[in-house]
């Protein structure tokens, strides 16, 4: 019930707080300049010493056929996500395609495992909360580069928290397959 509450407040707050963004000068895309440079510099120095040879080992250790079935699965876990986005843009049609997209992946395709549904034209347009605060008329906001996440705006940070609410892993309550989860999706 907590987590429901915090991202129903957190939702609230991020689409009271995109509404202003559309007013900001676009002639200054990055006025946060120097922060944004050093938060890179922390990203560059985190992909080196860790993310680099943590993915080197993953593909040394990994047959290529599980890192495929890895990236379906989380890629079959957005699509609820854009499911969700595709109503609030009032993309009727698409939320549809991706429903059954999902629907055809989780049974035949094992859970995600496989990806069925591309063999039947059902293409994946993957959507987000930040997507759907533009379709509103919310800017964008100033360039930002988040620390270990990378380049964003404002709008899209204000969105990641009904990005990760939209996630059917965010709501496992077990820590360890919590854990795994994100570990597995990084």
């Amino acid at each position: 019930m907590h987590r429901f509450l915090a991202t129903a407040l957190t939702g609230a707050l991020a689409l009271a707080l995109a509404a202003p963004t559309a007013a900001l000068a676009d002639e200054d895309v990055d006025p946060w300049e120097g922060m944004n440079q050093s938060i890179h510099a922390f990203n560059d120095t985190l992909d080196v010493w860790v993310m680099e040879p943590v993915a080197k080992g993953y593909d040394f250790v990994m047959p290529e056929i599980v890192q495929q079935g890895v990236g379906n699965f989380f890629e079959n876990l957005l699509l609820p996500r854009t499911v969700i986005n595709d109503f609030l843009q009032g993309d009727v049609g698409p939320a549809f395609r991706h429903t059954g997209r999902f629907m055809v992946n989780t049974v035949v395709g094992v859970g995600g495992l496989i990806d069925v549904a591309s063999y039947a034209d059902m293409e994946h347009d993957p959507e987000d909360f930040g997507q759907t605060l533009g379709r509103w008329g919310a800017g964008t906001g100033p360039y930002l580069v988040l620390p270990v996440l990378g380049p964003s705006t404002v709008r899209d940070t204000l969105a990641l928290p009904l990005d990760y609410a939209a996630d059917p892993s965010f709501w496992v309550n077990e820590a360890g397959v919590s854990a795994g989860l994100t570990a597995a999706r990084l």
